[in-house]
């Protein structure tokens, strides 16, 4: 029998939803309360104790945009490496095409993001945040992160599943990565000999990209951003390759 992958992949963000708000007092507003602490912690100590230049708006402001992207970037990657094991039952006992489980964690991380970013767009007009059509440019730069998240997310699902490790090691990278990303500052306060190593990380231009058009009412760099598009392509098509050479192991793996 021939599972439809469209079919499957509502089936299973529909579970996701109603698995994780099922009997909550406060349900989807939930979504709100680790951008909320984010932007709360990040507040105090960058805006208020390292006073990091926030282009003339309030610090809330300022960090609204890295925080929203950077929930959508880390809980997506985050969410599919433990989506395979995750339904090892179903993947085990089921013929289903695998790549609708992770392409599901993907799906709900993103349907998370906009709701949390309409719950959270509240706390951005109140602080002085402003809309103007170069808001516009944060569809594109959301697809190219995406690029980053799927890829990402199909490699770490397909070596979660025979190396338990990679569940850790990609909660360290993400980490890491973001300290190195311009989450809770911006790419000015890193040292002029430096940026050419920072500027490394093919994220910087999208972060900034996309603060640039919500605050700023920019349009962002185009120039900047053929690299993370390269770099994106190259993940995403790593990703599938890996992910679809690895899945007819699966079922005896996981």
């Amino acid at each position: 029998m021939r599972v439809d992958v469209g079919y499957l992949v509502l089936q299973l963000v529909l579970r996701d939803f109603r698995s994780r708000y099922k009997q909550t007092f406060f349900g989807v507003l939930w979504l709100a309360g680790r951008p909320l602490l984010e932007l709360g912690v990040f507040t105090l100590v960058f805006g208020t104790f390292l006073r990091v230049p926030t282009e003339g708006v309030p610090y809330p402001v300022f960090a609204f945009v890295g925080i929203v992207l950077w929930g959508f970037f880390s809980g997506g990657i985050s969410r599919a490496t433990r989506s395979v094991t995750g339904h090892g039952d179903l993947v085990a006992s089921t013929p289903i095409p695998a790549i609708a489980i992770p392409i599901a964690a993907l799906a709900s991380a993103l349907i998370d993001t906009l709701l949390s970013t309409v719950i959270l767009a509240g706390f951005y007009f109140a602080g002085g945040g402003t809309l103007t059509w170069a808001a516009l440019w944060l569809l594109p730069i959301v697809a190219l992160l995406s690029l980053f998240v799927i890829g990402a997310g199909l490699i770490g699902a397909a070596l979660h599943v025979f190396y338990r490790d990679i569940g850790h090691l990609t909660d360290l990278a993400l980490r890491g990565l973001l300290l190195l990303t311009p989450v809770a500052y911006a790419r000015s306060i890193v040292p002029v000999s430096y940026r050419w190593l920072y500027d490394a990380n093919p994220l910087v231009s999208l972060f900034e990209g996309a603060r640039a058009a919500l605050i700023q009412g920019k349009v962002p760099d185009l120039a900047s951003l053929a690299y993370p598009v390269a770099v994106g392509l190259v993940s995403l098509l790593v990703g599938i390759v890996v992910f679809r050479r690895t899945a007819p192991l699966f079922a005896e793996t996981v």
